[in-house]
């Protein structure tokens, strides 16, 4: 079916990019500042008022830098005046919390930055409209951009302040027009392509795979049956001759990678140093972080002397001495926890993150492609189906490539880390636009249906799309029994928590929350609390001395104790055994502590490392077989499906003191 009208087809372009604006605004004003986003924020603002760029260098400077754009808009953001800004978890979450406290009206700083990621969200929805048109024609085009649009995990993390939509677009962009400068050879494209290019490499480190897929486009382009035009201002015409075009690409791959070099000094500032002094000269700075990852680094020779000749900014050069550091971290999937992760992980998300109705049109689209690619008999279509999947090839190989690299690295911390993946799935998906062309009912049935069903599903889940799992996963409700971190529990949801415990105001509260040590939950919470687990160690407050009857509202990664600093094995003997002899040794330290002489007179007897150790294991233990327990019961409540709400009496907590 074509489209009759060209005003109802930007009508509907129209429509969904309005929509997709909306399910992000309201969930976008739901959230508070998920874990990455203080730091990621507070590094932008630095980059672009300060060209400072020590805080969050491993994060990739492109999104930051967009989520800081505000900077340049009144009112004014307040920064904290320079000083030591080192790269250690406790230094840049420190260095967020200080800019927190310094702007009163944070959440619209929040908010702007959050607008930013949101407004490239609805510009690539139409981009990727464009291009999946090129290819299927404008049913095909409007397949894909509604997929996007109504995608819970697009929609998710398109309100965070990060650098996963960014790589995702940019990554997507330097695909389509490296591709374009291979078939239409001219300065517009060689422009954009190294814009692409630059935008994805400075996004995240994870954006460096597009230059293999670069290699392997050009390897393909020079191969290629299809003729090669070019268009420069001094004219136009075909490129004939394998030599005249291998000299024309290797050309336009020299012209564009100085183009990228030159874009990636400019992001920067052209500073090498990371830090400047206040006079604004450069001055060399030395961090722990950056050293340790050096001494151990199997390339240090090769980063000192990239630094040494200042081949590129310290910022990149730290970031690739991130990732060459990279070893397998603690991972959680269906209940068991992995030191090494899975392959499966990301496989299995997949199809437990997305919407059914969207794995049925997937499937369909596989099914349409192979139908299209080698049924029938009629050899024209068959050669217009084979340009068409030529059209779509670059994407494929991105999509394997970074599949692969997802899958064999097992970097098992959240879904988002594979979010490049969905434009592509949905730019496959344009093909299901062939059906509005047929007179089939039943095809134009089932694709209208399962894009209802869609729309369903992303109306059911609003404004939580972070805590969006299918009927395979048991729903959002059991979702935190799946997967937890980026993939469900970011500690996104405290203003949610604040408004559900709006009901339990007479009740005392205990949170173990999983977020950012720069964020305090009582900023949201509208309430006191307790704490009985803290992600970060050093953001632990004075020990809570007994556990009593109340709402205990736990995180789903903390729940689990997915990234605990501390491993132990409660249910044996001897755990169980220990439990009970730090329980007593803590009595005894807690009745001494009421009385000022009798502390005193036990520190002399025992030490002080001794009454740290006891404190410190019980507090552990305690909160260990406190997780154990709850993991047995069944919720009072939750907020955003993130946070757990339980209600615990006094049997409850014998059980947990008395394992």
């Amino acid at each position: 079916m074509r489209i009759p009208f060209r005003k109802l087809y930007w009508t509907m372009v129209l429509g969904l990019v309005v929509t997709h604006f909306l399910c992000g605004w309201f969930c976008m004003k739901s959230k508070s500042p998920a874990f990455d986003e203080p730091v990621f924020l507070c590094g932008g603002y630095y980059y672009n008022l300060r060209s400072d760029f020590s805080i969050n260098a491993e994060g990739g400077v492109l999104g930051q830098r967009l989520a800081a754009l505000p900077a340049y808009l009144p009112p004014a953001v307040k920064l904290p005046p320079p000083g030591i800004t080192g790269m250690l978890d406790f230094n840049q979450q420190s260095r967020a919390g200080e800019f927190m406290e310094l702007n009163s009206e944070y959440d619209s700083v929040l908010d702007r930055g959050r607008l930013m990621i949101l407004l490239l969200s609805c510009a690539f929805a139409v981009f990727l409209c464009h291009v999946s048109s090129r290819i299927f024609g404008r049913a095909g085009g409007l397949v894909s951009m509604t997929l996007y649009c109504l995608s819970p995990m697009v929609i998710s993390h398109a309100t965070f302040v990060s650098a996963d939509l960014c790589v995702s677009v940019f990554s997507f962009t330097a695909i389509y027009f490296v591709w374009r400068l291979f078939r239409r050879f001219g300065l517009l494209n060689i422009i954009s392509a190294s814009l692409g290019l630059a935008g994805a490499i400075l996004s995240k480190m994870s954006g460096l795979i597009v230059l293999p897929v670069y290699f392997l486009m050009l390897g393909a382009a020079l191969l290629s049956p299809f003729k090669l035009y070019w268009r420069l201002p001094g004219g136009r015409g075909i490129v004939r001759g394998r030599g005249r075009r291998a000299a024309v690409l290797a050309g336009g791959t020299l012209t564009g990678m100085v183009a990228v070099y030159l874009l990636i000094w400019l992001a920067y500032d052209f500073h090498f140093t990371m830090k400047t002094a206040r006079g604004g000269e450069e001055k060399r700075w030395e961090d722990v972080t950056y050293e340790r990852l050096l001494a151990k680094s199997k390339f240090r020779d090769m980063f000192q002397l990239a630094r040494e000749y200042r081949v590129l900014p310290d910022g990149v050069l730290y970031g690739l001495a991130f990732v060459a550091d990279y070893s397998p971290r603690k991972s959680f999937l269906n209940g068991r926890i992995s030191p090494q992760g899975w392959w499966t992980f990301f496989p299995a998300g997949i199809m437990m993150k997305t919407p059914l109705p969207l794995l049925l049109l997937c499937l369909g689209a596989l099914l349409s492609w192979g139908w299209f690619l080698w049924g029938g008999k009629v050899s024209g279509r068959r050669r217009r189906w084979l340009c068409r999947g030529y059209g779509v090839f670059p994407f494929v190989v991105f999509g394997v490539l970074y599949m692969t690299l997802a899958v064999t690295q097992r970097f098992n911390i959240g879904m988002r880390h594979i979010l490049p993946l969905y434009p592509v799935m949905f730019l496959l998906c344009g093909v299901l636009g062939e059906w509005l062309r047929r007179k089939s009912r039943s095809l134009w049935a089932v694709l209208l249906l399962s894009m209802a069903a869609l729309a369903w599903c992303n109306w059911r889940i609003a404004p939580y799309y972070n805590s969006y799992f299918n009927a395979l996963a048991g729903g959002p409700e059991h979702g935190w029994k799946a997967m937890v971190d980026s993939s469900l529990d970011w500690g996104q949801d405290l203003k949610t928590l604040g408004r559900r415990l709006e009901k339990y105001r007479d009740e005392p509260v205990y949170l173990a929350w999983f977020g950012s040590f720069a964020v305090r939950p009582e900023r949201y919470l509208g309430c006191g609390y307790e704490p009985v687990g803290a992600f970060f160690p050093y953001s632990r407050r004075d020990i809570v001395w007994e556990l009593k009857p109340g709402i205990y509202c736990i995180s789903a990664t903390m729940i689990w104790n997915a990234y605990f600093r501390f491993d132990a094995d409660v249910d044996t003997p001897e755990s169980r055994e220990y439990y009970r002899a730090l329980s007593q040794d803590f009595a005894m330290i807690r009745k001494a502590a009421e009385n000022r002489q009798s502390l005193d007179t036990l520190i002399a007897e025992r030490g002080r490392p001794f009454l740290s150790r006891v404190t410190g294991e019980y507090e552990i233990f305690r909160y260990l077989y406190l997780c154990r327990y709850l993991r047995t019961k069944q919720p009072l409540d939750h907020a955003g499906y993130s946070i757990l709400i339980f209600r615990l009496d006094e049997d409850d907590l014998k059980r947990v003191s008395q394992p």
